[in-house]
């Protein structure tokens, strides 16, 4: 019998890709080295549903925003832009850093990378498959 190689059992995500989630792969792996320069650099990690409760986080008409925002963040964003987590056992954790880094994405003031929202994808997807009807490609 061959020897066993051991192989890791955690598959890098591709390139613009995110950290996966509990869905499978989710969006963005650039985020993850964000996010891990914040924890070594000793930022403190913050759950997902304590983002309401965060000073950073505007509140409408002084009320906080629903416990479940930083989820919605996190998974679907904000015009295509979504907040920086990390996944471990106990839940999905942020931190005040990334969570301004997600407020400057949306007011423009950084330069993120191009994400496709699902609406986008789908109309690429329709278009492509046009495209090739007309050049002769049946499916």
């Amino acid at each position: 019998m061959p020897d066993q190689i051991d192989t890791p059992r955690f598959h890098p995500p591709y390139e613009g890709d995110s950290v996966p989630s509990s869905q499978g792969a989710g969006r963005a792996s650039m985020y993850t080295e964000s996010i891990n320069d914040d924890l070594e650099a000793g930022e403190q990690a913050y759950s997902i549903r304590e983002i309401p409760s965060l000073p950073e986080v505007p509140r409408h008409d002084g009320k906080k925003l629903n416990r479940k925002v930083g989820y919605r963040w996190a998974t679907a964003g904000v015009k295509g832009i979504r907040l920086e987590t990390l996944n471990t056992p106990s839940g999905r954790i942020t931190t005040r850093r990334a969570i301004r880094r997600f407020f400057a994405a949306l007011s423009g003031e950084t330069p993120t990378a191009n994400t496709r929202t699902p609406t986008r994808r789908r109309r690429e997807h329709i278009a492509a498959e046009r495209s090739l009807t007309a050049a002769g490609f049946k499916f």
